[in-house]
Protein backbone atom coordinates (compact mmCIF):
# COMPACT_ATOMS: atom_id res chain seq x y z
CA UNK A 1 0.00 0.00 0.00
CA UNK A 2 1.44 3.00 -0.72
CA UNK A 3 1.97 5.61 1.76
CA UNK A 4 1.14 9.35 1.29
CA UNK A 5 0.19 11.90 3.43
CA UNK A 6 -3.44 12.42 4.47
CA UNK A 7 -2.65 14.38 7.45
CA UNK A 8 -0.18 16.61 9.42
CA UNK A 9 -0.13 19.01 11.97
CA UNK A 10 2.89 21.40 12.64
CA UNK A 11 4.14 23.51 15.38
CA UNK A 12 0.16 23.75 16.48
CA UNK A 13 -0.40 25.47 19.22
CA UNK A 14 -3.59 25.97 21.75
CA UNK A 15 -4.42 28.17 24.90
CA UNK A 16 -7.11 28.24 27.18
CA UNK A 17 -7.07 31.10 29.91
CA UNK A 18 -4.14 30.27 32.47
CA UNK A 19 -3.20 27.30 30.41
CA UNK A 20 -1.22 25.72 27.25
CA UNK A 21 -2.84 22.92 25.95
CA UNK A 22 -0.89 22.24 23.00
CA UNK A 23 2.17 23.59 22.67
CA UNK A 24 4.07 22.93 19.36
CA UNK A 25 2.11 19.82 18.36
CA UNK A 26 3.61 18.30 15.57
CA UNK A 27 1.75 14.83 13.96
CA UNK A 28 0.92 13.05 10.48
CA UNK A 29 -1.48 10.34 9.62
CA UNK A 30 -0.48 8.30 6.57
CA UNK A 31 -3.00 6.49 4.15
CA UNK A 32 -3.54 2.57 5.68
CA UNK A 33 -2.15 3.99 9.20
CA UNK A 34 -3.60 3.73 12.92
CA UNK A 35 -2.67 5.96 15.50
CA UNK A 36 -3.89 5.80 19.65
CA UNK A 37 -3.25 9.11 21.03
CA UNK A 38 -2.06 8.00 24.78
CA UNK A 39 -0.96 10.87 27.52
CA UNK A 40 -1.69 11.57 30.90
CA UNK A 41 -4.86 13.66 32.14
CA UNK A 42 -4.35 17.36 30.51
CA UNK A 43 -1.77 16.49 28.24
CA UNK A 44 -3.63 17.68 24.99
CA UNK A 45 -4.93 14.19 23.60
CA UNK A 46 -8.48 15.58 23.77
CA UNK A 47 -7.39 19.17 22.34
CA UNK A 48 -5.79 17.40 19.53
CA UNK A 49 -8.77 15.97 18.64
CA UNK A 50 -11.32 18.51 18.79
CA UNK A 51 -8.72 20.84 16.92
CA UNK A 52 -8.75 18.30 13.95
CA UNK A 53 -12.64 17.75 14.37
CA UNK A 54 -13.48 21.50 14.32
CA UNK A 55 -14.71 21.89 17.63
CA UNK A 56 -11.86 24.28 18.57
CA UNK A 57 -9.45 26.26 16.94
CA UNK A 58 -6.17 26.82 17.02
CA UNK A 59 -4.10 29.59 17.95
CA UNK A 60 -1.43 29.05 15.91
CA UNK A 61 0.34 26.48 13.97
CA UNK A 62 -0.35 24.75 10.25
CA UNK A 63 -2.84 21.93 9.47
CA UNK A 64 -2.13 20.33 6.14
CA UNK A 65 -4.82 17.98 3.96
CA UNK A 66 -2.62 15.64 1.10
CA UNK A 67 0.00 18.35 1.37
CA UNK A 68 -2.80 21.65 1.10
CA UNK A 69 -3.29 24.10 3.68
CA UNK A 70 -6.34 24.19 5.26
CA UNK A 71 -8.33 25.60 8.39
CA UNK A 72 -10.77 23.61 10.23
CA UNK A 73 -13.07 26.25 11.93
CA UNK A 74 -15.43 24.55 12.29
CA UNK A 75 -17.27 20.65 11.92
CA UNK A 76 -18.66 21.39 9.08
CA UNK A 77 -15.35 22.23 7.19
CA UNK A 78 -13.72 19.36 9.57
CA UNK A 79 -16.39 17.45 7.58
CA UNK A 80 -15.34 18.24 3.75
CA UNK A 81 -12.16 16.43 4.47
CA UNK A 82 -13.34 13.67 6.07
CA UNK A 83 -12.82 14.08 9.81
CA UNK A 84 -15.57 12.94 11.91
CA UNK A 85 -14.83 12.50 15.30
CA UNK A 86 -16.97 10.13 17.91
CA UNK A 87 -16.55 11.73 21.31
CA UNK A 88 -16.26 9.02 24.38
CA UNK A 89 -18.69 11.11 26.43
CA UNK A 90 -21.23 10.56 24.35
CA UNK A 91 -23.47 7.82 24.07
CA UNK A 92 -23.85 6.42 20.32
CA UNK A 93 -26.83 4.80 19.26
CA UNK A 94 -26.69 1.21 19.66
CA UNK A 95 -28.96 -0.39 17.00
CA UNK A 96 -27.05 1.06 14.04
CA UNK A 97 -23.74 0.42 12.64
CA UNK A 98 -20.45 2.52 13.53
CA UNK A 99 -20.76 3.90 10.22
CA UNK A 100 -24.15 5.22 10.59
CA UNK A 101 -23.14 7.05 13.80
CA UNK A 102 -20.33 8.52 12.51
CA UNK A 103 -22.05 10.31 9.42
CA UNK A 104 -25.16 10.65 11.92
CA UNK A 105 -27.32 13.81 10.71
CA UNK A 106 -25.54 13.42 7.02
CA UNK A 107 -26.35 9.88 5.96
CA UNK A 108 -25.90 9.93 2.25
CA UNK A 109 -29.48 9.11 0.55
CA UNK A 110 -30.46 7.78 -2.98
CA UNK A 111 -32.07 10.21 -5.52
CA UNK A 112 -35.06 7.52 -6.00
CA UNK A 113 -37.63 8.19 -2.21
CA UNK A 114 -34.48 9.20 -0.28
CA UNK A 115 -33.77 6.12 1.38
CA UNK A 116 -30.03 5.74 3.03
CA UNK A 117 -27.61 5.00 0.60
CA UNK A 118 -25.71 2.14 2.79
CA UNK A 119 -23.12 1.01 -0.17
CA UNK A 120 -22.03 4.73 -0.50
CA UNK A 121 -22.26 5.06 3.37
CA UNK A 122 -19.62 1.83 4.03
CA UNK A 123 -17.48 3.42 0.63
CA UNK A 124 -17.58 6.88 2.72
CA UNK A 125 -16.61 4.82 6.09
CA UNK A 126 -14.06 3.15 4.75
CA UNK A 127 -12.74 5.80 2.59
Amino acid sequence: MENSILLEVKNIVKEFPGTIALDGMDFCLQKGEVHAIVGENGAGKSTLMKILSGAYTKNSGIILSEGREVEIGNIHAAHDLGISMIYQELENITKISVAENIFLGRLPKTRFLGFINFKKLYADTAD
